[in-house]
């Protein structure tokens, strides 16, 4: 729960931070105890404000219990604009974590060298790497990269489920950038949304996440659901400019006749 305080102490306002409450999309299982443990980062993404970190020590990515950790971007009313997870086999994360080893059980930012560039340190409470000492445990000091990428929700589901986009590459002078849709229906045709401004307004029964610059051909989807789009990123684009990007789906099974992937946005670093 976020609470907005009055100088009394009192509560003025609260929104509360669930599986598909508060505008979180991710994907929490029964008994992954998301919001064990808390933590903040310093700004991350350029919106001025720090970032929420919520523990989840049974999440059970890579095996049983082995614990995860999510990264909350807030809006001012509390609610998550976008989130990132960091696991076993999420977030670039490869540590090796074994069963019951509560990873996500501790969270604090830490400098660890005065750079201003904040790490994420981890407690894993019950880690059993230390051979004739079961469950001594351990902390991970996490470097991130930056906030290039962001989801933001709004999907619009068919019969299937939602449509995920998500977007990968450094956003750098002639780095290749992908954005990539899975979950969709097989072979639907299909096409990519793109704005330099989020307009976030009802349409069809869902949202539509960009000001629509540009729209991309029409597109199908391959047997599993599955389309990309690619490409280099040009060159002289400034730091700090973003993005925004979503996929409309022709689904039969959809609102409409039309399912719609999250919203997804970049900044250049």
């Amino acid at each position: 729960w976020v609470l907005f305080l009055n100088s009394d102490g009192t509560v003025k306002q609260h929104q509360r931070i669930a599986q598909d409450s508060g505008g979180f999309g991710g994907a929490l299982d029964p008994d992954d105890l998301f919001g064990t443990s808390l933590g903040t980062l310093p700004d991350r993404d350029g919106d001025g404000a720090p970032e929420l970190v919520v523990g989840a020590v049974w999440d059970d990515d890579g095996s049983a219990n082995a614990g995860a950790a999510w990264i909350l971007a807030l809006e001012p009313d509390g609610r998550v604009d976008s989130w990132q997870k960091i696991s076993e086999t999420s977030g670039g994360f490869s540590g090796g974590l074994t069963s019951s080893e509560f990873f996500g059980g501790g969270l604090a930012a830490i400098d660890t060298d005065a750079d201003g560039q904040f790490s994420l340190a981890v407690g894993a409470g019950n880690d059993n790497d230390f051979i004739g000492a079961p469950e001594t445990g351990s902390v991970w000091v996490l470097s991130l990269n930056p906030a290039l990428w962001r989801e933001h929700g709004l999907e619009l589901a068919g019969a299937g489920g939602p449509p995920r986009l998500a977007g990968s590459g450094a956003l750098t002078a002639n780095a290749p950038t992908r954005l990539e849709l899975s979950g969709a229906g097989a072979g639907l045709t299909a096409a990519f949304v793109l704005g330099l401004s989020a307009l976030e307004v009802p349409f069809k029964g869902g949202a539509m996440f960009p000001f629509p610059d540009s729209i991309s051909s029409l597109m199908l989807t391959d047997g599993l659901g599955q389309l990309s789009l690619d490409g280099a990123w040009p060159a002289g684009v400034p730091a700090g400019v973003s993005f925004f990007s979503q996929v409309w789906v022709v689904d039969p099974t959809g609102p409409f006749g039309l399912s719609a992937s999250n919203g997804v946005s970049g900044r250049t670093p």
